[in-house]
């Protein structure tokens, strides 16, 4: 009977500290939850505020290109934004020189295609249709960019649209016309 009653006493000791371990292990893991949860936070919220200064700064592209267009040529001009915002964004990419290094032996020739289509050429006939006609005219048609690439997305992907996407590709589309109209419909004629 002594045994047993060892044998009992020494496997409550072990489940004892199991539990221990368990619970302290259990805390540790929800500690590091909380904080993971916390950096999230922050960082979607740092995402928000960043994402709001790129719309914000993206929003005065047009009336500071319209204000400075006759101090130098249209591609001279695009080629100095792209420049400049370069220098700004290479201190947040240092950090990430590696990453970027192995991405470029990988993916160069396509990512210098698509930049110097999606920056170069878009940004060089942004600035050079703005020496041609208004800064609200040429937002206005810049606005068309998310509209006809959901739709080329249709028409050359044969990406599904939802009905919920086209209702929004109407809407987009009406008050673009409504702002070039200036809400004069009879501007259509």
């Amino acid at each position: 009977m002594p045994l047993h009653f060892w044998g009992l006493t020494e496997a409550e000791k072990i489940v004892g500290t199991a539990e221990q371990d368990v619970d302290r292990d259990a805390k540790a893991i929800a500690a590091d939850a909380e904080e993971l949860v916390d950096e999230a936070r922050s960082s979607e919220t740092a995402g928000y505020i960043i994402g709001l200064l790129g719309w914000a700064i993206a929003g005065t592209v047009f009336v500071t290109v319209k204000i400075v267009q006759d101090e130098m040529p249209p591609w001279t001009l695009a080629a100095a934004r792209a420049l400049l915002t370069a220098v700004i964004l290479i201190p947040f990419v240092l950090g990430r020189f590696r990453e970027f290094r192995t991405f470029f032996r990988q993916h160069g020739l396509h990512a210098m295609a698509i930049g110097g289509i999606g920056l170069g050429v878009t940004q060089g006939t942004m600035v050079s249709a703005l020496h041609q006609t208004s800064a609200v005219n040429a937002g206005i048609v810049f606005a068309l960019a998310p509209i006809m690439t959901l739709v080329l997305a249709r028409i050359i992907l044969g990406e599904a649209m939802s009905r919920l996407q086209w209702l929004g590709v109407l809407i987009a589309f009406s008050g673009v016309i409504t702002v070039s109209v200036q809400g004069d419909p009879e501007r259509l004629t």
